[in-house]
């Protein structure tokens, strides 16, 4: 808690729990758009299964979105990070 003082007057102003702020401000997955991403990356990789393309896009989504401060280009950063997970891939198969 800190104290504050407002208008001559005592305020006690509590921070909310850290973990609560997190999963408050994480954002819904954006279903249509990370489908139609899965699918232009199933289409540039098509020896790669697309389930594999679609887990990898959902949970470089979820990777990013955990951590971002900014929402707005989370769709762009995980289209690019995504890409370089599967050239990643099919450069090293293991």
């Amino acid at each position: 808690m800190i104290k504050s003082t407002i208008h001559d007057r005592p305020a006690v102003l509590a921070l909310p729990n850290p973990a609560s702020v997190i999963a408050d401000s994480m954002p819904h997955l954006p279903a249509r758009e990370l489908e139609a991403m899965a699918g232009v990356l199933a289409s540039k990789f098509p020896e790669v299964p697309s389930a594999y393309v679609r887990e990898v896009v959902e949970s470089t989504y979820r990777k990013l979105a955990s951590t971002a401060r900014v929402q707005s280009h989370l769709i762009p950063l995980t289209l690019n990070l995504s890409r370089t997970q599967l050239v990643k891939a099919l450069s090293n198969p293991t």
